[in-house]
């Protein structure tokens, strides 16, 4: 009978080898959360805004939607009728996925095309850091609608 003990340089070797496919993932991670905040900033072409909007999506803003969208995915993909479950899989994807990011920048850019993210108050823009202002309510009201509405395109 064989045995199954592994010596403790085999386990070292194990755990090396993981702690490389993780680092690896992390920064494949970081890569494409990058590229998500240049295609959000990439989104405001008004010379006026570029710096303010800049400034929100380097604060948070992309972070913070992809947040309220995962606390919210539990509701959206279980819990409004099967047909619209069905949808909302398909449209919203799972966590940490490509599909859940293609949606995330679609929602960030209704939100937008709806003034969602200008605060009158300041002037400036909201990056919804701080949902007591209702910017969960917001963007989970964008996610239905656009689940709902496959076809929505953001303007040219």
């Amino acid at each position: 009978m064989a045995s199954t003990t592994k010596t403790l340089a085999e386990l070292k070797e194990i755990v090396a080898h993981y702690r490389t496919e993780l680092e690896k993932a992390e920064t494949a991670l970081l890569d494409r959360q990058d590229g998500m905040k240049k295609r959000v900033i990439a989104m405001e072409n008004r010379l006026a805004y570029k710096y303010d909007w800049k400034r929100a999506v380097e604060q948070g803003l992309v972070k913070n939607v992809q947040r309220i969208l995962d606390e919210c995915a539990d509701y959206l993909c279980h819990d409004l009728g099967a047909e619209f479950v069905a949808a909302a899989k398909t449209r919203f994807g799972k966590e940490d996925t490509l599909e859940r990011e293609e949606f995330c920048i679609l929602v960030i850019q209704y939100l937008r095309s709806r003034g969602s993210f200008h605060c009158e108050e300041t002037k400036l823009f909201d990056d919804f850091e701080d949902t007591a202002g209702g910017c969960d309510e917001i963007t989970e009201n964008a996610a239905i609608y656009l689940i709902e509405n496959p076809d929505w395109k953001p303007a040219a």
